[in-house]
């Protein structure tokens, strides 16, 4: 045991340690929760058409989950992945310890009520949580703790899906919103191990079923570029929906949430009545869309598409654990197939209506949470059909390209914002990531030479607002200097060289650099300025630059906009 301690007390040993930890308690909880919701919804029947003993139960497991959420697990509301980019963000990784096995009952109380909630973004929570655990109790710092974070976020969408590449693209596109090289290794081990975990304990259970589809007919890329648009739509009229429904919640229902939970309950109740197919993720109905075999009545489907639309943004308004993917996933393929039920209905020859099932699938995810490239990697990585890739993709940017120009927020970012949380976005990295210190250094630089005696640059130096200056030799940098050192020195020895109290190990950065990389530098070394060198000659200084040129190019950028 005394060996094994050692072994784990080794940074690197440490880490990979964290990391396997993360990997396989991310798969136990998907399999766990999984088989958990699976066994009692069959149990007390919320997965079939409602009767009033089921009724009851749906409701006290809806209510169970508001209660904790509401009072006990206060940070467990929704899917949780806005949380998880908050506590990357502004709290350096920091999650509740309690938030993993919070975010587990709620979302096993939630999804067995049989409301319209996926689990893989409270799967991407608890990872997430999970790994902030695994840090806290392996003591890392903050640093190693963001990236164990956020490799448990993509280690739970991982196991939820058995995605582990899309698991990855999330990850960056969504959580982190750039890509970052420190944090890809962690985050691909922990996904593959997870994925692996939930593989071995769940058997050979694919989510979708396996595709074989052909695409031979180029001209059909026009009618999934306008499927792209229409999904579009339909995902900035899901947003809106949420919203509305949250504004009577709050409008009406004020003070009494849980009776706004019971209504939609009823609600639930009394669709299963006609659709039962509408109740929790609805996995089964959307295979038998991907395969094809659905009766083509185009009325049939119209009316299941309403009711799980509006059962899916009532229930999520509703605040309780859960997630959106496959409520999305569900509408997008019904929107596909009753678009390619009206193209065959047009006389449109070779339409493989499971072919437009997939793409509405991918299109409308895209549309609903912003991340194209989750999307069709996703799909693909789940469905295995390599002949998709070219539609895939142009579905899923033409729908990101319209539903940024209607509506730039996704759904995480909208609700957030109703709520008064307003959630990083990567425009805001952005922006300092485009702008480049040339743009706003200082190219009038006040330098001093080595042999420069204290007494005859004592007023220059004074009279500057510069704290420190370069000390060139021949026109080349050799080192700075600081202001207070110079005044300092005047008073003891006026007579001093410059070189003499110069610093010769200097930080510097280059123009083509973001100013990112430039602030960066500048709080990591604690300095007050930087020297900006030639990439051809990194001795040939070009500018300098200080936190205040930065803030006040970025001022006057504004004005100018």
């Amino acid at each position: 045991m005394n060996k094994f301690n050692e072994l784990i007390d080794k940074s690197h040993h440490k880490i990979a340690f964290a990391i396997l930890l993360i990997g396989v308690g991310s798969g136990f909880f998907s399999f766990l929760l999984h088989e958990l919701t699976h066994s009692i919804s069959q149990l007390i029947g919320t997965n079939q058409s409602f009767t009033l003993e089921t009724f009851f139960y749906a409701t006290a497991f809806a209510l169970a989950s508001y209660y904790l959420t509401k009072k006990l697990f206060k940070d467990t509301s929704g899917s949780g992945i806005p949380q998880v980019k908050l506590s990357l963000v502004a709290y350096k990784g920091k999650m509740p310890k309690r938030m993993s096995g919070g975010k587990f009952i709620t979302t096993v109380l939630t999804l067995c009520s049989g409301l319209s909630f996926g689990k893989e973004g409270p799967m991407i929570t608890i990872g997430a949580a999970w790994g902030h655990l695994v840090s806290h109790m392996l003591n890392f710092n903050r640093q190693i703790t963001k990236v164990l974070v956020s490799s448990g976020s993509a280690a739970g969408l991982a196991a939820a899906f058995n995605t582990p590449i899309a698991a990855v693209v999330f990850t960056i596109e969504e959580i982190l919103g750039e890509l970052n090289t420190k944090y890809l290794g962690p985050i691909i081990v922990t996904s593959v191990i997870a994925s692996v975990t939930s593989f071995k304990l769940l058997g050979n259970k694919s989510t979708f079923i396996t595709l074989n589809y052909e695409f031979h007919i180029e001209w059909h890329l026009l009618l999934y570029l306008l499927l792209g648009l229409t999904m579009s739509l339909i995902g900035m009229a899901f947003i809106k929906s949420i919203l509305f429904f949250k504004e009577i919640k709050k409008r009406y229902f004020k003070r009494y949430d849980f009776l706004y939970i019971v209504l939609i309950v009823i609600l639930a109740g009394a669709s299963s009545l006609f659709s039962p197919e509408i109740l929790g993720d609805g996995i089964e109905t959307i295979n038998v869309l991907l395969a094809g075999k659905a009766p083509p009545i185009i009325s049939a489907f119209a009316f299941l598409f309403i009711l799980k639309l509006a059962l899916s943004t009532t229930s999520y308004s509703t605040g309780l654990s859960g997630g959106l993917f496959m409520p999305v996933l569900f509408l997008g393929a019904l929107a596909g197939t009753i678009f390619g039920l009206f193209l065959q209905k047009f006389g449109i020859a070779k339409i493989e209506i499971g072919v437009f099932a997939l793409l509405g699938m991918t299109s409308l995810l895209v549309a609903v949470i912003k991340t194209p490239f989750t999307a069709f990697v996703m799909l693909f990585e789940m469905t295995r059909d390599y002949e998709l890739i070219l539609p895939l993709m142009i579905s899923s940017i033409v729908a990101y390209w319209f539903s940024s120009f209607f509506n730039i927020e996704s759904a995480y970012e909208a609700v957030a914002k109703y709520e008064g949380v307003n959630l990083p976005t990567q425009q805001d990295s952005e922006c300092l990531n485009e702008m480049v210190v040339e743009e706003c250094m200082i190219k009038d630089v006040i330098t001093l030479k080595g042999n420069d005696r204290i007494m005859d640059v004592i007023d220059l130096v004074q009279s500057s607002k510069f704290g420190g200056f370069p000390v060139l030799r021949n026109n080349r940098l050799i080192g700075v200097v600081n202001k207070c050192d110079i005044e300092e020195a005047y008073k003891t020895d006026p007579e001093a060289k410059i070189r003499s109290m110069a610093k010769y190990s200097v930080i510097t950065i280059f123009p083509d650099q973001s100013l990112l990389v430039a602030l960066d530098k500048m709080k990591r070394f604690e300095i007050g300025r930087l020297p900006v060198v030639s990439r051809f000659h990194d001795k040939q200084l070009l500018g300098i630059i200080t936190p205040e040129d930065i803030v006040n190019y970025l001022g006057l950028s504004k004005q100018e906009l």
